[in-house]
């Protein structure tokens, strides 16, 4: 091997490992599509398990939304613009399907009765580093369908939309999403943030 094909070898070895060592540090994210994913959890009941998961969106504010690790601390971007804070409101979306058991999942489990499984409430809050803070709720609150209903209860699978205020809240808190069963049990714990 000559010298000039020795050092572009070097070279091309050199920028492949600057650009994937870029990539491991896991601070720079691709473009969201518009939606955040809360991961999916799964509740074991008596009779089966319930898939808990959901979406956070605010219109179009997430598409194209980049994330980047600015020597420890994260810079959003959409479109050239620089953002630091959340809309002026976002909906999560949460998810129930039921008998949705995965036997060797690592997904976190917690036994519960069935009653659990018909009723639901929501606690909301705002997530800076291990600090909580209530969240506001729009006027709308909490709007839940199921697939069909037996008097004012939905039935599962069901999606429970909840209009969140966010104006003034920096991009780099979580939104989390406690849910409730019937007895005041927390289900489970979701967190969301781009």
């Amino acid at each position: 091997m000559n010298h000039n094909t020795c050092i572009r070898v070097l070279l091309c070895a050199f920028v492949l490992l600057f650009v994937s060592s870029a990539y491991v540090r896991g601070g720079n994210h691709r473009p969201h599509d518009g939606i955040i994913d809360f991961p999916p959890q799964i509740v074991e009941l008596n009779s089966g398990c319930l898939w808990v998961d959901g979406t956070l969106a605010s219109g179009a504010f997430f598409q194209g939304l980049e994330r980047k690790d600015r020597g420890g601390m994260f810079e959003y971007s959409s479109s050239g613009k620089l953002l630091t804070d959340y809309p002026q409101s976002v909906v999560a979306s949460i998810r129930f399907l039921d008998d949705q058991c995965v036997p060797t999942s690592k997904i976190a489990r917690i036994t519960l009765d069935d009653s659990s499984k018909r009723t639901f409430s929501f606690q909301v809050e705002w997530k800076t580093g291990v600090q909580l803070r209530p969240a506001q709720l729009s006027p709308t609150g909490v709007h839940c369908i199921g697939s069909s209903s037996m008097g004012m209860i939905p039935t599962l699978p069901m999606t429970c939309q909840i209009t969140v205020k966010s104006e003034g809240t920096p991009l780099s808190d979580h939104l989390i999403v406690s849910v409730f069963g019937a007895d005041g049990t927390r289900l489970t714990r979701l967190s969301a943030a781009p």
